[in-house]
C-alpha cells in the first residue's frame, strides 16, 4: 500500500533544489532502511563530524628566540610554561597510560616521560608539548618533535618576552592556527595576554578576545583556551585544505549508500553483509572489536569499500596519507582520493563484465553524483528519499 505524501514535504524537498530529478527517487520504508543498516549508516555519516577526541601541539619560545629549530630545542625548564599547562591540563606518566595520547608512546618511552591531557565538557584532550618530547642530538629539525606537532591542526605556543611571534616560521602544512600566550606582569598581578594567528583561508571563530586580550583569573583563562582551542580545529576544517578531500570522501560514502538503497528498494530482502565467506568465531571476533568509526557488533558489516572511506572521514581527513614537514608549496596537490579497494578493482580475465548482468535498473557511479539524502517524517513510519542525479 503505497503512503501518501503531504504536501508539506515535497514542498521542503522543493525548497531544497529545483531541479531535483523527482522521476528518479526512489522510497523505501523505515523498517527496510533499519533492517538494512542504512539508516544507522546515514546517522553516522553525519557523526563523523562531531568529535570527542582533540589533539593540540605546544611550543616554548624563550625570550629572542625567533627560529623553528630554537624553538624545538628548548628543554622543559620554565616555571612559567608550567605553571600554564597545570591551568589547561593536568600532568600525566605515559608509561602504561590508557587514556587517550594522542599517538604519543605510552610503552617504551620514545615520547618522553610525561604529558598533559584533560578532560573538559565531555571532551578529551591531549597535548603534544614540545619540551617534553626527548630531543635528539645532532638532529637540528628534531624530526621526532615535529613528527607530532607538525602534523596539528591547532597550536598553543607560550612565548616568553615580548618579541612578536611569526607563524611563517613554522614549516608545516598542517598547521591552520596558533595561540600565542605570554604571562606578563600587571600592576602587581599576574595575566596571560593572549593572541590569535591563523591561515588566510581559516574563518573567524568565537569565543572573541576580550578587552586588551587579558586574562586575569585561572579558570576565565582556562575556559577561553580550551573554548577557543577546540572552536579552531573546526574551524580551520573548513579551509580548503580540509573541506576538499572530506567532500570527496563523503560523497563517496553518499554514493554507496545510495547505490545500496536500489538495491534494496528493488529487492528488500537483499541482504548487504560483508560478501566475504567467514566462520563464524572469526565474524564475531572482527565484530565484537571497537574501530575508529564507531562500528558496534550489533551493527550491520560495512563492505570493504565503505569500511575504508568512512575510516578515513572519521580520521578527519580522507586519504592524505602521512604529513609531511618542510617548505609550504600553495600549488601543491594533495592527492586526498579513497585509496582502490576490492571493490573498484580491475576485473580479472575470465569473468563476465557484462554491464547489463543487473538489469536495467544498473547504476554507473562514476556518472553518479549524489544530491543529498533526505530524512522525512511521514505519517509514521519515517520514509527515506534518496535524491540523487545520474
Amino acid at each position: 500500500m503505497e503512503t501518501s505524501v503531504p504536501d508539506s514535504t515535497w514542498k521542503a524537498v522543493i525548497e531544497m533544489s529545483l531541479d531535483m530529478p523527482f522521476n528518479c527517487m526512489k522510497k523505501i520504508d523505515h523498517e527496510t532502511m533499519v533492517s538494512s543498516g542504512l539508516e544507522a549508516d546515514i546517522l553516522r555519516l553525519d557523526e563523523q563530524a562531531v568529535h570527542d577526541r582533540y589533539k593540540f601541539g605546544v611550543i616554548y619560545v624563550k625570550e629572542g628566540q625567533t627560529k623553528e629549530e630554537e624553538w624545538l630545542s628548548n628543554e622543559h625548564d620554565s616555571e612559567k610554561l608550567d605553571r600554564f599547562l597545570n591551568i589547561i591540563g593536568r600532568r600525566i606518566e605515559l608509561q602504561g597510560y590508557t587514556g587517550w595520547a594522542a599517538g604519543l608512546d605510552t610503552r617504551s618511552g620514545d615520547s618522553g616521560e610525561h604529558t598533559f591531557v584533560d578532560e573538559w565538557k565531555e571532551h578529551n584532550i591531549a597535548y603534544h608539548v614540545s619540551s617534553l618530547i626527548p630531543s635528539r642530538q645532532g638532529d637540528k629539525q628534531q624530526v621526532q618533535k615535529k613528527r607530532h606537532i607538525g602534523n596539528d591542526i591547532v597550536c598553543v605556543v607560550f612565548a616568553e618576552g615580548k618579541q612578536p611571534f611569526n607563524p611563517a616560521a613554522i614549516k608545516s602544512q598542517f598547521l591552520h592556527v596558533f595561540i600565542v600566550v605570554h604571562e606578563e606582569e600587571w600592576e602587581g598581578r599576574t595575566g596571560w595576554r593572549v593572541e590569535v594567528a591563523m591561515a588566510e583561508p581559516v574563518p573567524a571563530f568565537s569565543p572573541p578576545l576580550p578587552e586588551k586580550a587579558i586574562f586575569f583569573h585561572e579558570s576565565e583563562m582556562r575556559s577561553f583556551i580550551l573554548a577557543k582551542l577546540i572552536n579552531a580545529e573546526y574551524a580551520a576544517y573548513k579551509s580548503p585544505k580540509f573541506t576538499q578531500p572530506m567532500a570527496r570522501a563523503r560523497e563517496g560514502i553518499l554514493a554507496n549508500v545510495t547505490e545500496r538503497g536500489f538495491k534494496i528498494a528493488k529487492d528488500p530482502e537483499i541482504s548487504f553483509f560483508s560478501k566475504h565467506n567467514k566462520s563464524p568465531s572469526t565474524s564475531s571476533d572482527r565484530s565484537s572489536k571497537s574501530s575508529r568509526s564507531g562500528f558496534g557488533s550489533d551493527h550491520i558489516t560495512p563492505t570493504p569499500s565503505r569500511s575504508s572511506m568512512i575510516r578515513e572521514l572519521s580520521e578527519g581527513i580522507a586519504g592524505l596519507g602521512r604529513r609531511r614537514s618542510g617548505p609550504e608549496n600553495n600549488n601543491q596537490h594533495v592527492d586526498a582520493h579513497p585509496k582502490p579497494t576490492r571493490s573498484n578493482k580491475p576485473a580479472r580475465k575470465g569473468k563476465s563484465n557484462n554491464k547489463h548482468a543487473e538489469g536495467k535498473h544498473t547504476i554507473n557511479l562514476k556518472s553518479l553524483k549524489v544530491r543529498c539524502i533526505i530524512p522525512t517524517l511521514i505519517n509514521n513510519p519515517i520514509i527515506y528519499y534518496l535524491i540523487f542525479n545520474i
